[in-house]
């Protein structure tokens, strides 16, 4: 509507009445207006009142109308003028200087009503039209068709020229002076912090983009509203009617925040018939914003056009105690309890601190949700938060939990089992400096089981421990600490000393969820232990399962010195754990003598039989024929091996300095296939080799000097469990599209996108599904990357991934240039992927504009070319809610869905016309009527049915108060997330409520 009303006024300009046949100049009409030129029929046909006169226009996006006497095969677009002449004169219509192959028809009577043909010209002056010495006679009407000749490139800008006389055809540019004030006082703003151009709502100024490179920065600034929603367009070379039609410009317009630091939308493409570039804004509060004005590439002079439409503010719907000042730990700041839902707002390169408190004879398992910009149907969402959480003892001198996105997109959550007392919790953005908005918490607490205490000295401290460095905590060997992996992406990084002055056996466990008596036992983290020199540079050593079960063992002979010691998760696994050191001497081999001479100088099943995380000593001696060693090795599962052989170049191990410089071979189990070969991967000379995922069965490991060298040398055989092929099978859909790409490819050739070529980005467009693989190694993962552009409006975009692997599915923003779209970048959205669960999907509303998105395996584990299915669908954002379930059905026990029925709940209720999308909420308070808040939320699903699983003991007495919203999207893709606990039943042929 705002839209229409600005044209409507528009308009009435072209309605004023001019002096037939007075002197006239294209600055005397309007040239802003989008409307003002040749029109598509002769009942549109834009009135010629004076002369001279001139106009440039398009006839592109107009249809063909009228024919070409003089070109009769053409079928080219065209546009209309009129004029009706009262004195008989003699005139030249000229198009020469157009950009394209033109041709012009002159008509006395509109030419679809018998009109008679007056003048037919093509290719006078170069591949342009021009009539010459047209006479034309007062009081008839004459219409003059702007048209194209014969070919592909018939249609596009021009200008038409209408002079007196039967001189040459004239080929002048019209004056498109600006006639708007210019404020693009340069070089003060080509950047945000120095601009000195203010602008106010409704605006209309002039400005030039005098280099490709050129940026011209506004301030925009209003408090008449207290909210408001900023329109913004930008016209230049393809914006008929306006002053800088046709005069090189492509522009690009972006819309910031305050202080420069978030963009909140950006176009380049337009609207039809109106401006090269627009946005319209979402509803903003009173303040102060930025206008970046931009080319693509180009430049040329624009026209800014801003208008500003009052809106309704949105408001938070629940109480505050973000009460300031509450920046620092030791004050300030309102209490949060369990049930609790607060607003706050995170102001920029501020903190928010709460006091938490949680109340009871037991221990709670509290779930804390920051609800910012990524959670739609959240007052906060798209309003600019990237939040973070932060949990801390109430001194803030250790730190219980925290998290940066477990929740919807990059809003977080934790969950904690915390013993009753006061906690401090911090809200924040995740880039202090870089955004800020508000916010919502949400929290719930259920009963837990106290976790027991660990008896040693814990220097885990999360603030200095979580990368590789000389701050790290320090150890000597003997010292037995407590840690804590509270995250998948958690890694606790320690400082050994290692005593000399000969070198040492440093032995290490990790004791996790495997280990009995131990504190950790059954608490869930599978460990991993690695040792690194002190440069942080060369992993020495590493272990997943030489312990108890799956707990860590790793033993190592160091000459003296500063080592680190890294302890983190296997297999997404979390939880405390216990590490032990000790040291021993290793003058000598410390592992046992399989170089049995003669027999393992060949290949056969009389060599020495080895297994994962053996070690072994050998020596490569002296004889007729170069010595070789021979070892059989078994693999059980499939397994990625680590196979180390350290001889003269590898310090703290005893065959360093003793001459053997070795090379390492692994055969197939016949001995006639070699796999894989290394001669110096390691430190120095001494090899590492790193095999792919292998099948289970026997291997054959051959161990030689190069050039002859000779020495003793210690063997070591490290493994890690891998998927030797995927563990699901995914079918291409026979209308998808193809990556192409090889794989395994090491150099990108179809879709590197940010990680190799910028230009290379597969088209995504709503709607499409694409079949593609991914590839995973110690050293290398293969990321695929698309270009998503969303148009005309805001979308509801679901991207959702069925893989035989997991991985990581990313939207991000596109940079502004077409050379390099990665730069800058800013997250949008991301989800983890888990392989073999179905289809999985980020959703999430986008303004107009362009994207990248990329899928890419965790790198956590091997992936050898398995498969992927990428689909993009788009609705109109925001779900409606639709009406009720006309009843809910809870079952329990119960037998019809073929689940377990004394500890599962099993909801039912009749489908809702309009319906796909269920909403299931559950609070155990029966005096609180107040059921859907985003602490009672369950889960989603499409069904009409939900199995909540394993949450009630038979015998035991509990309340549970259900409530079932259903949504109705129109047209909304079938691409929905599976909940986890959601099975599908058999569905009764009649569903009755049991006692």
């Amino acid at each position: 509507m705002k839209r229409c009303q600005i044209f409507w006024g528009l308009v009435v300009c072209l309605c004023l009445n001019m002096s037939a046949m007075a002197a006239n100049t294209e600055d005397q009409r309007n040239p802003n207006d989008p409307l003002d030129q040749g029109g598509d029929v002769c009942s549109t046909a834009f009135p010629i009142t004076s002369l001279p006169f001139c106009d440039m226009g398009t006839t592109s996006g107009y249809n063909n109308d009228y024919p070409v006497q003089c070109q009769p095969n053409s079928n080219a677009r065209d546009v209309v003028y009129t004029m009706t002449p009262n004195t008989t004169s003699v005139l030249t219509f000229s198009l020469c200087g157009s950009s394209f192959n033109t041709a012009l028809t002159i008509w006395r009577g509109c030419p679809s009503q018998g009109g008679v043909l007056v003048c037919c010209s093509d290719d006078v002056c170069g591949d342009d039209a021009c009539c010459s010495g047209v006479t034309v006679a007062p009081g008839s009407t004459y219409y003059i068709v702007v048209d194209g000749g014969l070919g592909p490139n018939n249609f596009g800008n021009y200008v038409l020229n209408v002079v007196q006389g039967a001189d040459v055809c004239p080929n002048t540019l019209c004056d498109n002076s600006c006639p708007f004030e210019s404020r693009d006082y340069e070089p003060s703003n080509d950047t945000c912090a120095t601009t000195t151009a203010n602008i106010t709502c409704n605006d209309t100024l002039c400005g030039v983009i005098s280099d490709p490179g050129d940026r011209d920065w506004y301030r925009i600034s209003f408090t008449q509203f207290p909210c408001a929603i900023l329109n913004i367009g930008i016209a230049g070379n393809d914006a008929a009617g306006h002053s800088t039609f046709g005069q090189g410009l492509q522009p690009r317009v972006s819309l910031w925040n305050s202080d420069c630091t978030t963009m909140l939308m950006q176009d380049e493409t337009g609207i039809p018939g109106g401006f090269d570039a627009y946005i319209e804004s979402t509803c903003l509060p009173a303040g102060t914003y930025y206008i970046l004005v931009e080319g693509v590439n180009t430049s040329g002079p624009y026209e800014l056009w801003e208008w500003c439409a009052q809106c309704a503010c949105p408001e938070c719907p629940y109480p505050s105690q973000d009460i300031e000042i509450n920046d620092v730990c030791s004050s300030g700041g309102g209490i949060v309890t369990c049930g609790d839902t607060l607003c706050g707002f995170a102001e920029l390169a501020r903190n928010d601190y709460y006091y938490l408190d949680v109340f009871g004879n037991g221990c709670q398992n509290v779930t804390i949700d920051i609800f910012g910009g990524s959670t739609p149907g959240y007052y906060p969402f798209g309003q600019g938060l990237d939040p973070a959480i932060y949990l801390y003892d109430i001194n803030c001198s250790s730190l219980v939990a925290s998290d940066l996105n477990s929740g919807v997109g990059d809003d977080p959550r934790v969950t904690v089992c915390l013993e009753p007392g006061l906690y401090r919790l911090l809200v924040t953005s995740e880039f202090p400096a870089g955004n800020s908005g508000p916010y919502i918490i949400a929290t719930s607490c259920e009963p837990c089981e106290c976790p027991a205490t660990c008896d040693y000295e814990n220097r885990d401290n999360e603030g200095i421990n979580n990368s590789c460095g000389t701050n790290n905590p320090q150890m000597v060997c003997g010292d037995t600490l407590c840690g804590d992996i509270s995250a998948v992406t958690d890694a606790d990084w320690y400082l050994i000393s290692v005593p000399g002055p000969d070198s040492m056996l440093l032995k290490i466990d990790v004791f996790g969820d495997d280990t009995p008596g131990w504190y950790p036992f059954g608490q869930g983290l599978d460990p991993m232990v690695r040792v690194a020199d002190l440069g942080c540079v060369n992993i020495l050593a590493t272990d997943t399962a030489g312990g108890v079960g799956e707990d860590a063992h790793l033993e190592i002979c160091l000459a003296p010195g500063i080592y680190h010691i890294m302890v983190q998760e296997e297999d997404f696994t979390t939880g405390p754990y216990i590490l032990a050191t000790s040291c021993e001497p290793c003058a000598s081999c410390p592992y046992p003598d399989l170089d049995v001479e003669p027999l393992n100088n060949t290949c056969g099943t009389s060599n020495e039989l080895l297994h994962c995380g053996d070690g072994v000593c050998g020596e490569i001696v002296g004889a007729a024929a170069p010595d070789q060693d021979w070892y059989m090795l078994q693999v059980t599962e499939c397994t990625q091996l680590f196979l180390n052989v350290f001889g003269d170049d590898t310090p703290g191990w005893y065959p360093f300095g003793h001459g053997l410089n070795p090379a390492i071979e692994l055969w197939t189990g016949d001995c006639l296939t070699e796999l894989a070969v290394d001669l110096n991967s390691g430190a120095g000379e001494d090899p590492e080799l790193v095999t792919a995922c292998l099948e289970p069965g026997l291997y054959f490991i051959r161990v030689y000097g190069e050039n002859g060298s000779q020495g003793p040398y210690i063997l070591l055989i490290g493994c890690e469990q891998c998927e030797c092929g995927p563990p699901c099978t995914l079918e291409c859909p026979t209308n998808a599209l193809h990556e192409n790409e090889p794989c395994p490819s090491f150099v990108d050739t179809t879709d590197g996108g940010c990680d190799s070529r910028y230009t290379e980005f597969l088209p995504l467009r709503c709607g499409d599904i694409y079949c593609g693989t991914g590839y995973s190694d110690p050293n290398y993962t293969d990321s695929d990357w698309y270009h998503l552009r969303i148009e005309d409006a805001p979308q509801q975009v679901r991207l959702c991934v069925a893989s035989e692997f997991d991985g990581y599915l990313t939207i991000f923003t596109r940079g502004p240039s077409l050379d390099d779209p990665c730069h800058p970048r800013d997250i949008v959205d991301c989800r983890l992927i888990v392989g073999c669960q179905g289809t999985q999907c980020l959703s999430v509303c986008l303004p107009v504009g362009e994207y990248n998105v990329s899928f890419a395996p965790t790198g956590l584990t091997l992936v050898n070319c398995w498969n992927y299915i990428l689909a993009a669908a788009c609705s109109p954002c925001e779900p409606v809610v639709c009406e009720a379930p006309d009843s809910l059905v809870i079952h329990y026990p119960d037998s019809l869905s073929g689940a377990d029925s004394l500890v599962n709940v099993v909801l039912y209720w009749p489908p809702v016309p309009g319906a796909d999308e269920y909403r299931i909420y559950r609070t155990s308070q029966n005096n609180n009527p107040v059921i859907v808040t985003p602490a009672n939320y369950i889960a989603s699903t499409v069904d009409t049915f939900f199995i909540h699983q394993n949450i009630l003991s038979f015998g035991v007495e509990e309340v549970y108060i259900y409530q079932v919203v259903a949504y109705c999207r129109y047209n909304h893709p079938p691409c929905v997330d599976s909940p986890a606990a959601a099975i599908k039943p058999i569905t009764p042929s009649l569903v009755v409520p049991k006692e």
